[in-house]
């Protein structure tokens, strides 16, 4: 029963991935009543005998019934509506375009044109793959990558303003990449390693969220950069994409970072991104055997790319 839907499916998925190359790889499955589709592992859409359903933001739930472009989704009559999903109820009712908009995260309807939205929250399925002009930000492989990391964290000018470092063996890498591995296996934050695309078998520096409260769709940032590729703007490239993916597929609303008072170079990289100062809490950390000031920057959805 399943077969002619994934075979409709997958005509339609090849129609949004060629409309628009932001879209991506999708991929096709077949279960016992039609077929879904899915992006970097998460379900976006489906398609059986009622129509095609999209995984939808809450925050553009009801614009797109109001629009009268869907209709709400219940699984029998007089069912409860999913929130979380709106119907086509054919398959031709979404053009190419609007369907790749949607899984892009950007609103459609007849009025208003497009506007971006947050996307449905990243599910840690997989580490997520992203590309900048110059950089790669990938999965840290906990091996492979565990001797670079010694040696980001063993340069005491990488290591100056954090509380960890410089390090004296390979356990304190180990210690730094459990941690890495630990915040995404508990679902807790991520974080990248940073490669050049001339090399992507290295890695120059690291960044993520190492804190995301998806109850307050807040995430606080952490990264760090080898000393010889300081000074060409890599951090701040970097950065773009990582709040891009917070923005839409995490449907962040804040992003924040701390700064211990001093580490100026840092405050520039936020300050360009469009982070705001907010205070300063005095000797808020102790690491090294001192007290340290920590700078406070936030940076609000309505106010990026503003």
């Amino acid at each position: 029963m399943a077969e002619p839907y994934l075979t409709d499916l997958k005509d339609l998925a090849d129609q949004w991935m060629r409309v628009d190359e932001r879209v991506g790889t999708l991929e096709c499955r077949h279960f016992f009543a039609g077929a879904a589709v899915y992006r970097a592992g998460s379900l976006i859409a489906s398609l059986t005998p009622v129509g095609l359903a999209f995984k939808v933001p809450a925050a553009i739930h009801d614009d797109l019934i109001a629009s009268g472009l869907a209709v709400p989704l219940r699984y029998f009559p007089s069912g409860p509506i999913k929130r979380n999903y709106v119907l086509f109820p054919t398959s031709t009712a979404l053009d190419a375009p609007a369907a790749s908009r949607l899984i892009l995260g950007e609103v459609i309807g007849s009025a208003g044109g497009e506007e971006a939205v947050p996307a449905e929250p990243f599910g840690f399925d997989s580490m997520p793959h992203l590309e900048t002009e110059r950089l790669v930000l990938r999965e840290i492989h906990p091996t492979r990558d565990l001797t670079a990391l010694f040696e980001l964290f063993s340069d005491p000018e990488v290591a100056h303003f954090t509380d960890t470092g410089p390090f004296q063996s390979i356990d304190d890498a180990t210690e730094v990449m459990d941690w890495f591995i630990g915040i995404f296996a508990q679902e807790l934050g991520m974080r990248w390693g940073l490669a050049l695309k001339s090399d992507e078998g290295s890695m120059v520096g690291t960044t993520g969220f190492n804190r995301w409260s998806r109850g307050n769709s807040t995430a606080e940032i952490g990264y760090d950069l080898a000393r010889n590729q300081w000074g060409k703007g890599l951090m701040t490239e970097a950065l773009e994409a990582m709040l891009s993916f917070g923005f839409t597929r995490m449907a962040l609303n804040r992003t924040e970072a701390d700064v211990t008072s001093g580490n100026d170079a840092s405050v520039r990289v936020l300050e360009k991104l469009g982070f705001v100062y907010e205070g300063t809490l005095r000797q808020r950390g102790y690491w090294k055997g001192g007290y340290h000031d920590l700078q406070y920057f936030g940076l609000l959805r309505e106010d990026w790319k503003a």
